[in-house]
């Protein structure tokens, strides 16, 4: 027997909405290959100024736009790689409204430019975006985009495309004064190769899905079947998701929020939102308090992402039940945690690849776990390592800095 109509409705519903994810996914990891071509052929940083230029008129349909660059002196925004505006209409723009957003950090989104009052916009400019180029903490500028007068209106939509430009083509900017050269070939590969095993990794319960949804559309499916298949949809869908989430976490550049912390309160949080888990699987906790209430600069948000994917690994290690040790300990230069267990171990050959981005033994996972880990403490100036033996159990090393330099996005606003 079929689903009902409002069962059929609410799966339609669903299925729609996960789709449209993946497609938007889909769609900036194409943007961000492309960006990534246009960028490895740039020799110079004018020249990666002039293609994004270029490129985000062109994306993005725009009739003029320009690319305002900061000076690192005075902090004024000038335009550059300017495409159908004349530099005084641009400068204008930089000086009415964006270098304050820039020097927020936030966007500028108008419908209308024509109603805030800019003078030498006269009649042309309608819709305007500009966008910051940021990487980290540091404000390089901003891209601009306008469309004149009769022109659809910039979109939410058109804002997210032109922000994945931005970061990618601030990131160009910085690589090029940093070497004074743009080396992507490595880049690119990876890229490709991220992209294919993304492609790899839907396909499979898309496949599913697929497969489930003609079943119970059989007349002679019955209803205890067609509630069966309709579980593993819904199974199917949760993991699609997981792996949409976990692809964005480590494909985006991610901005820390630190403050001073105990590291402890952090990982008791992880403790406890895995209790269950740990009660269920007869697993005993054996936690090691070393490191005397010592406050450290994190993001416990992320750190508490770290430590949930380590412990939960550390569980499924211990089919049978098995002993979890938590600990930490300073000394005058870092603050050491190492979560251990005594399960399975990891293989010499596998340890090698435990960090490297979709490298999973397990039937389900994206393998970006431990990617998405190490990025963390690397973002904290910190570190992780791990050590193991086949039936004896594994051991993650994480250090983090006692007098790390980190600062969230705030940068101040230009006078």
């Amino acid at each position: 027997m079929a689903l009902s109509g409002d069962q059929e409705r609410k799966l339609t519903e669903k299925i729609h909405s996960l789709t449209e994810k993946l497609l938007e996914t889909f769609e900036e990891l194409n943007l961000v290959y492309n960006l990534s071509e246009v960028f490895s052929g740039s020799t110079s940083v004018d020249q990666v100024i002039q293609n994004l230029g270029k490129m985000a008129v062109d994306r993005l349909e725009a009739d003029c736009g320009w690319v305002a660059l900061r000076d690192e002196r005075t902090g004024k925004l000038s335009p550059v790689a300017m495409y159908g505006i004349e530099p005084p209409v641009a400068q204008e723009i930089n000086q009415q409204f964006v270098e304050k957003a820039v020097g927020a950090g936030r966007p500028v989104l108008y419908d209308d430019l024509r109603s805030t009052g800019v003078s030498s916009s006269g009649p042309e400019l309608r819709g305007f975006l500009a966008v910051p180029l940021a990487v980290r903490e540091t404000v390089l500028g901003a891209i601009c985009l306008g469309r004149r007068v009769g022109d659809q209106i910039f979109t939410s939509g058109d804002q997210k495309m032109l922000s994945v430009m931005a970061s990618q083509g601030a990131m160009a900017i910085e690589k090029h004064k940093l070497e004074k050269k743009l080396v992507d070939v490595e880049r690119l590969a990876a890229i490709g190769e991220f992209a294919a095993r993304v492609a790899h990794e839907v396909r499979n319960p898309l496949t599913s899905i697929k497969g489930f949804t003609f079943l119970i559309g059989r007349p002679k499916t019955t209803p205890e079947q067609a509630k069966q298949y309709t579980g593993l949809i819904i199974e199917e869908i949760d993991r699609l998701d997981t792996i949409i989430k976990d692809i964005l976490h480590f494909s985006r550049e991610s901005v820390l929020h630190p403050k001073e912390q105990s590291i402890e309160e952090v990982i008791d949080k992880a403790l406890m939102l895995t209790e269950q888990q740990r009660t269920e699987a007869g697993v005993e906790l054996i936690r090691e308090n070393g490191s005397n209430g010592t406050l450290v600069l994190i993001d416990a948000e992320r750190l508490l992402q770290v430590f949930l994917n380590l412990i939960i690994n550390a569980i499924h290690a211990m089919t049978g039940g098995g002993k979890l040790t938590v600990s930490t300990k300073t000394n005058p230069d870092q603050l050491l945690v190492q979560i251990g267990d005594s399960g399975c171990g990891i293989s010499q050959e596998n340890l090698e690849q435990i960090f490297d981005p979709f490298f999973t033994t397990k039937e389900t996972g994206t393998g970006l776990g431990l990617a998405i880990a190490r990025r963390i403490l690397e973002e904290h100036q910190g570190g992780i390592s791990v050590e193991s033996s086949e039936n004896v159990g594994t051991t993650f090393s994480l250090r983090l800095p006692r007098n790390a330099q980190l600062k969230p996005f705030q940068p101040k606003e230009t006078a």
